[in-house]
């Protein structure tokens, strides 16, 4: 009879694995990644993109909410626009 498979800690593996943790910790410093704005600015203008960001770090937020909260962009033209795939050019 073929053993359980174990994860590298010796616990029972489950369907969240190490390298999904670790994919979901990596979206979440992602999308709280202020640096990201630079990609608005062309949009929508360096002061408007300055006070989404400052927004952001002021409150704790994420940009993408930031972002919302201040009526300058909606939520398409933000996801059209801060993609990261496409900012360093991983368009797979």
């Amino acid at each position: 009879m073929p053993r359980p498979r174990t994860t590298p800690a010796g616990s029972p593996a489950t369907s969240r694995t190490p390298a999904s943790k670790a994919n979901k910790q990596i979206d979440d410093y992602l999308a709280r990644s202020l640096m990201l704005v630079t990609a608005l600015s062309p949009e929508i203008g360096y002061d408007k993109a300055s006070q989404i960001v400052h927004k952001a770090d002021d409150e704790g937020t994420k940009l993408r909410e930031a972002a919302f909260a201040t009526g300058y962009i909606i939520e398409n033209e933000f996801d059209r626009i801060v993609d990261p795939k496409k900012m360093v050019h991983l368009n797979h």
